[in-house]
Order: structure tokens, then sequence, then C-alpha cells
């Protein structure tokens, strides 16, 4: 009589194999990269809604590195710096199967397509459309000190002197004077639909949107008035 002989293996070794196949896994260091870049992503668009182009360069990271394999994803988060200051310190972690962390150091920048000058602008020069230029510039460090509309320059004088290919800032410009102190301008005096247009003569310089005093020619009173134009001023009744 013939026996049959049958070989057993206990189910334990084949969890320990498995769970030995798991404790090798590692995580790449190009997947490090990839989770730190959309985590910096996500907090650009956090600080910068309005932009063109972001640069994102990660410290260089030793690709014989060999960490483990998460059971769970990855967690990012920031150490230090900020998005303004063009550099951030980030922790990469893990919490299983092994415990272990990474610090590192991250570069940003942010550029957007802002306007410089294309010349040599002077102070008291009234800025024309030749003058100026659009150019992606790097605004990591400077969020809202530029201009993205050309209206919102031409006709504006040049308060401080700008070398060919600056970034015009708001501080270096101003706005057109419209009246000159002494000059004849046309008072506007309206309300409660009732519209009176009068003369006088301006006693101080008055860009648009100021409230200046003026002197009536034919009565000699003086009022205050909003300029509104060149030569124009409007009055409430």
């Amino acid at each position: 009589m013939s026996l049959t002989h049958y070989l057993v293996i206990p189910v334990f070794c084949l969890v320990a194999v498995k769970t030995q196949a798991n404790v090798n896994k590692t995580t790449s260091i190009q997947q490090i990269r990839q989770e730190i870049e959309l985590f910096v992503q996500a907090k650009v668009d956090e600080v910068l809604t309005n932009y063109d182009e972001v640069q994102i360069n990660i410290s260089y990271l030793d690709k014989r590195l060999k960490m483990k394999a998460c059971d769970q994803p990855i967690q990012i988060s920031k150490r230090y710096g900020h998005i303004n200051q063009g550099r951030m310190t980030v922790e990469v972690s893990c919490q299983k199967p092994v415990n272990w962390r990474l610090r590192v150091p991250v570069n940003i920048k942010v550029f957007k397509d802002i306007f410089i000058t294309n010349d040599l602008l002077k102070r008291g020069q009234t800025i024309g459309q030749q003058d100026i230029m659009l150019s992606r510039q790097d605004i990591t460090h400077d969020a809202r000190g530029y201009f993205e509309s050309d209206h919102e320059l031409i006709g504006k004088v040049v308060y401080r002197t700008m070398r060919q290919g600056t970034i015009i800032k708001p501080s270096m410009i101003r706005e057109a004077t419209l009246i000159k102190r002494g000059s004849t301008v046309d008072i506007i005096s309206s309300g409660n639909g009732i519209m009176v247009k009068s003369s006088g003569i301006a006693m101080k310089d008055g860009i648009k949107g100021e409230i200046i005093t003026i002197k009536n020619k034919k009565s000699k009173r003086t009022i205050d008035g909003r300029v509104t134009a060149a030569g124009t001023v409007q009055v409430n009744l």
C-alpha cells in the first residue's frame, strides 16, 4: 500500500515573508520631490491668486537616501520661511511603519507680466504709451508694488527718475496736475436737479479728485470744489 505525503507550510511563515517585503519597500526621492512641489504650489496659491509663472527649486536630495515606504500618505508641513520671502523649509514625515522625517529647504520665485520703463524717464515727465512696456518680472518679494494695466500709467507724471527697465511702482509716479494755481476754472455747481456754471480762480494746484479752494470771479466768495477734469471743478449745492 502506497502512502501519500503532504507538505505543510505554516501560515505564519507566509505572513512573515509578506511583512518583510513591505519593510524593504522604500519611498523614492522622486516621489518626495513631487509631494513637496504640490505642497509649495498650494502655498503659493494661498498667498497669490494672480500670477503667470512659478519656479520651485528644491534643495538637493541625495539619491542614496532610503526612506521606508509609508502605510499612509506622506505628511508635509511648513517649518520656516514664507512665499513672499522666496524661501521656506518644509518637513516631510512618515509615521508608520517606520517613523522618519526630513527637513528640506525650498526656493520659490513667482513671475508676472507687469509694466517697466521702456526708456529713461525723468522727474516731471508725463508718461506716454511709448514710455512703458510689459515684461515678465519676479514679484516674489513685492506682491502689489507694480502695475498691470497701461491705463493706470498713461498720463501720470514721473515723481522719481527711472532708468530703462525699471519696474514702475506706485511711489515713483503721481497724478498729473489738472489745475494750476491762479488759472481760470469752470465751476459746475449741481444739486436737486439744478446745475449752474460759473467761472472762478484756482487758489492752489489740483490733481484729479482733489478738493481745492476757488474764488468765484463774480461774487468774490471762496468755495471748495473737487477737481474732475482739466480746468473744471465740481461743487455741490
